[in-house]
């Protein structure tokens, strides 16, 4: 269990409305609210009330009345956050949750910090850390592709599979242990093709995991793209296309946009932190050459390139040098001003990149489709895997990654011949990193790390 400390917060966002929540919890939580909430009817005391009901009532800063409102309680172990819990629904002025909050305080409860009642529900057993970080996930949802798979996790999907693989490896090494240990018993000998057949399925179970975190990453925490190009090519027009608003300013004149200007946009579900920047050539004018050198900047620390080309006119040497940076990296080609006419030069010059690419008139809102299908095309993005449960953190990939990278190690060792308790040795490192993403096994600083950005109140 959790300290035994009362923390309260308030539930609802920062902007007034006609309901605000404030959330309690804690053991002693009904003895603290009972100084600040009193029933209307003057019958019921909160803590004589059961589980999942309601009670209408006046909130109180010692004799003055603050709000009239309905608290609702929840019991050990069934609330949100296991322990005793109650939630008061007020009129939601900023002024009004201020004062509940500050009668609360001084009748014994604390200001709950960032993400404390979750972190509770994880530390009591409610939820694991993969579903934990999820309820967070929920609430700055943008697109339904990130609202899926946070879901899936809230209910526990991803955890389900992590513990499977878990008991597997947990079953492998005790058998490997008791065979070693117990000679005399009657234990099933574990052979070098028995072994090899286990570690090949928790391998490839970890294995399947690690290669849809790219998918899960990209849907949960948003891409990092860039829009790139010589100036004049239609990048401009590209960022208000996807953005669906005027972000840029579009003019004929090259070398409009001096500065980098970014935008979230949602593409399908996935969204994009999209940066629109200057057009990369050379000039001496010492202001667009600033820009220029952020651009170059901006486009090496990109997770995803948008290089667009005006394809009305023959390639140039600029043009040639940014499809040659973009090879091997995560991006999509735009070839823009159609509508134009396109120079033969182009299908030759862009094939031999082995490069994704669309052909578009951004300038047309229609293209929107078909630029957004090829993005999530060059992105490998499906969702088909989302509803089962998925990696979608870095800090959760770098786990799985050395699992899998301990299971490989075992398979190393039994085919070396090596005798079964070094395998098990090195299972015990991918039970411990598979308890990582879980957190069964994770350190205070890594739990810390997970909660440090949530909301307060939630």
């Amino acid at each position: 269990m959790y300290e035994a400390t009362v923390i309260a917060a308030v539930a609802t966002g920062a902007m007034p409305g006609s309901v605000g929540v404030i959330r309690i919890s804690g053991k002693e939580t009904f003895s603290v609210v009972e100084k600040v909430f009193f029933p209307v009817d003057g019958r019921k005391k909160l803590s004589e009330a059961a589980g999942y009901t309601a009670l209408y009532g006046r909130i109180m800063d010692g004799d003055e009345v603050i709000d009239d409102g309905i608290a609702l309680v929840f019991r050990e172990p069934r609330s949100f956050t296991g322990e005793n819990t109650v939630e008061l629904s007020l009129h939601g002025g900023r002024y009004v949750l201020l004062r509940a909050m500050e009668a609360l305080i001084r009748a014994g409860a604390r200001q709950a910090g960032p993400g404390e009642f979750t972190k509770r529900a994880f530390l009591n057993g409610k939820m694991d850390l993969t579903a934990a970080a999820a309820v967070m996930e929920t609430v700055s949802a943008r697109g339904e592709m990130q609202l899926r798979e946070a879901g899936a996790r809230r209910r526990g999907e991803m955890f389900r599979k992590i513990s499977a693989l878990r008991e597997r490896i947990t079953e492998l090494c005790a058998h490997a242990a008791a065979w070693c240990d117990f000679p005399d018993e009657d234990v099933e000998e574990l052979t070098g093709e028995r072994a090899l057949e286990e570690l090949e399925e928790i391998q490839n179970g970890i294995s399947r995991m690690t290669a849809c975190a790219h998918e899960g990453i990209s849907v949960a925490e948003g891409v990092r793209a860039v829009i790139c190009g010589r100036p004049n090519v239609g990048k401009s027009t590209v960022m208000n296309l996807l953005s669906r608003e005027e972000r840029s300013i579009v003019t004929p004149v090259a070398g409009t946009t001096r500065d980098v200007v970014e935008s979230a946009v949602n593409v399908k579900g996935i969204t994009l932190l999209l940066a629109d920047t200057a057009g990369i050539r050379e000039t001496a004018d010492p202001v667009e050459k600033l820009g220029v050198e952020r651009s170059k900047s901006r486009a090496e620390d990109a997770a995803f390139l948008l290089g667009v080309f005006d394809v009305s006119a023959e390639p140039e040497e600029d043009d040639i040098l940014l499809l040659e940076s973009m090879a091997g990296r995560p991006g999509l080609i735009l070839l823009n001003k159609k509508d134009l006419g396109i120079d033969p030069g182009w299908k030759e010059t862009v094939e031999k990149t082995g490069l994704e690419y669309v052909t578009v008139s951004a300038s047309d809102s229609g293209s929107r489709e078909t630029v957004a299908d090829g993005i999530l095309a060059a992105l490998s993005v499906t969702g088909e895997e989302l509803d089962g449960g998925i990696l979608a953190t870095a800090r959760e990939l770098e786990a799985a990654q050395r699992a899998l990278s301990a299971a490989e190690d075992a398979i190393a060792a039994v085919k070396a011949g090596y005798t079964p308790d070094l395998m098990a040795v090195c299972l015990e490192d991918a039970l411990s990193a598979l308890g990582e993403i879980t957190g069964e096994t994770a350190s205070e600083s890594v739990i810390e790390k997970v909660f440090e950005n949530f909301c307060v109140g939630k």
